[in-house]
């Protein structure tokens, strides 16, 4: 998975993005979603077992006129009953 640390490097310095980057204890990737740079904390994974499927711990990252700010990014999560369903059929082969 790339890092893609240059999406950060387009950013203004800030304490918040290194304490982001800290608390991964380096397993992040970033991304830029709809225009919006998001980071993803690689170490728990996504939500369900899809390729696709966001991951549990994303943060969104703004450029603002005080700096930046950072936030937790809103998951979409699929239903408990989906994401079992996908469970079992992976379990089963029918992927």
């Amino acid at each position: 998975i790339p890092r893609n640390q240059h999406l950060l490097e387009n950013l203004p310095e800030s304490i918040k993005i290194t304490r982001l980057t800290q608390f991964t204890k380096g397993y992040y990737t970033v991304r830029e979603v709809n225009g919006e740079i998001h980071l993803y904390d690689l170490r728990f994974g996504r939500m369900g077992i899809d390729e696709d499927a966001p991951y549990i711990f994303s943060f969104k990252i703004e450029e603002n006129e005080n700096g930046v700010t950072v936030s937790e990014a809103e998951p979409q999560a699929a239903s408990g009953e989906d994401m079992f369903s996908q469970y079992m059929d992976r379990i089963f082969g029918k992927e």
